[in-house]
C-alpha cells in the first residue's frame, strides 16, 4: 500500500480477509511507538470510524493485562469503528 506517496511492503495476515487493491482510507496512529496505547493494550479512545488503525505488534510494556494476538488487537479496533487494520512490527525484521 502507499503511505504519503511511498510504497509500503505488506503481508496479509493468515486467515484474513483478502486485502483491496483499491481504495483509501486515512490511517490512525493510537499512539506512540512503543506504548500500550500504540500496541491497542489500552482502550481505543481516538475516533476511528471509517479508517485504517495502525496497531503495533506486541504486548503490554506498563505490565497490564493485554491480549496481544493479532486478532484481538483487529478485533478491538473493530468494535471502534475501524474498517481496516495495519499491524507493524515493533522489532527490525519481517513477522515470524
Amino acid at each position: 500500500f502507499e503511505v504519503d506517496g511511498r510504497q509500503v511492503p505488506y503481508f496479509p495476515g493468515a486467515s484474513a480477509p483478502e486485502p483491496p487493491s483499491s481504495g483509501s482510507l486515512p490511517l490512525v496512529a493510537l499512539g506512540g511507538p512503543g506504548t500500550d496505547a500504540a500496541r491497542a493494550c489500552a482502550p481505543i479512545t481516538a475516533d476511528v470510524t471509517d479508517a485504517a488503525v495502525l496497531i503495533e505488534r506486541g504486548a503490554s510494556v506498563s505490565g497490564q493485562p493485554c491480549d496481544a494476538t493479532f486478532y484481538a488487537k483487529a478485533l478491538k479496533a473493530q468494535q471502534a469503528g475501524a474498517d481496516a487494520v495495519v499491524i507493524y512490527n515493533n522489532v527490525p525484521g519481517v513477522f515470524s
